[in-house]
């Protein structure tokens, strides 16, 4: 481990030397908000009069979930549009699947023709997952407050596609000049990813909070797990592995008897009750379901980098997502950041996994994983309640 330690802090430094400058003053400007959110985190928006109107617009459900928790803790007046709750022909004027995600100018331009009257009965546009139907209004002028909460790339897009154009890269750069433009990475790799693009973002940062469902996600049942499977003795080997992938898991996990399940589930509710989490990063550096889970206590169980590094190696159909094992800065990865080395179980072998999983004291961890949670909670909270009462200026 302390050789990978050496080898992670040397990648990041080697990555952020020649971005020293701007770091520097960036990191200056997010210790001035971090003093205003100390100082101010007891203040209440709700003493404005009138509370502004603000349209959500996500392809989220995760996120609309956030929205609706924040919305709640401050007393924001949030309309939520999730995307594909409705035929997209209704959002875009044609059913373009996937690509509705790749927002090239024609249809960012499509949507705001289509929407620009429903639009301006709002006073302020949250954008979140995606950050590029952020398009859509920056293209057309918006002048009232636009929010942009970063989640998974201010640049997504569904391959193979022609976005993201340069112009959309240079809307972008516009954007963080503007004075109703607020953007908000969700994680530190996010303001990193955009440097690389020579998108300069501010550091101030606001993590998920991970909303808690008091039911399942979904009115179907046939999309909870079984009531056949015995949840306190069983670990989830969560659902993001391709069929390989998740053949090899399985193979792993039947050697050493370890019992799992690997269908779907219907939301963080339906899946609290596991007895753990068999965990592999894949395309995002943060997910919200980390942060959904924490909340609940679940415990998860990762790769330790050494090993993942030795699973890449060989080869297996299983390691971790090769952005990640690429770059090497495992410390913008959340799930392998100092903040939450503690809350993580980090197996060194299939052996260890299983060692771990009967060795662990989940009652402690559950503990510390849901104190930790609602401090990190209440942090974000304090957060955005410092930038909606800068937003609501503007208003």
């Amino acid at each position: 481990m302390k050789k990978n330690s050496l080898i992670i802090t040397l990648s990041i430094v080697t990555s952020f030397i020649v971005a020293e400058p701007w770091f520097k003053q960036q990191r200056q400007q997010s210790i001035k908000r971090e003093m205003i959110i100390q100082k101010e985190a007891k203040s209440d928006i709700k003493e404005v009069t009138k509370r502004p109107k603000i349209l959500h617009l996500s392809f989220h459900l995760g996120c609309i979930k956030e929205v609706e928790d924040i919305a709640r803790k401050l007393d924001l007046d949030v309309t939520p549009w999730y995307v594909f709750d409705r035929p997209l022909v209704e959002f875009e004027g044609c059913n373009s699947g996937l690509e509705v995600y790749n927002m090239l100018p024609d249809r960012a331009q499509r949507i705001w023709e289509k929407h620009k009257d429903y639009f301006n009965t709002f006073d302020i546009i949250w954008i979140t997952d995606t950050a590029p139907l952020s398009r859509i209004f920056l293209q057309n002028d918006w002048k009232k407050p636009l929010l942009i909460w970063i989640c998974n790339r201010f640049d997504y897009c569904h391959y193979p596609s022609e976005f993201p154009d340069p112009e959309y890269h240079e809307l972008f750069r516009k954007a963080t000049k503007q004075k109703n433009v607020f953007i908000i990475p969700y994680s530190p790799y996010e303001w990193y990813y955009a440097y690389t693009k020579k998108v300069f973002l501010n550091t101030f940062t606001i993590k998920p909070i991970g909303a808690v469902e008091e039911r399942e996600r979904y009115a179907h049942t046939d999309k909870s797990v079984p009531l056949s499977v015995d949840k306190k003795n069983t670990m989830l080997i969560y659902p993001r592995l391709n069929q390989r992938e998740l053949s090899f898991v399985k193979s792993k996990c039947d050697e050493l008897s370890i019992p799992y399940y690997s269908g779907q589930y219907n939301g963080s509710h339906d899946i609290k009750d596991f007895k753990g989490v068999i965990f592999f990063i894949y395309g995002a550096w943060l997910n919200i379901a980390m942060f959904e889970n924490f909340q609940r206590g679940l415990v998860h169980f990762l790769p330790s980098i050494d090993f993942m590094e030795e699973l890449n190696r060989s080869k297996a159909p299983v390691s971790g997502h090769p952005y990640v094992l690429g770059s090497r800065l495992y410390e913008l990865c959340e799930w392998y950041s100092a903040e939450h080395k503690d809350l993580i179980v980090y197996y060194d072998s299939w052996e260890d996994l299983k060692h771990k999983i009967e060795t662990t004291d989940y009652d402690a961890m559950k503990k510390k994983i849901i104190a930790f949670a609602h401090q990190h909670k209440e942090e974000m909270i304090n957060r955005w309640r410092t930038v909606f009462e800068e937003i609501y200026k503007q208003v």
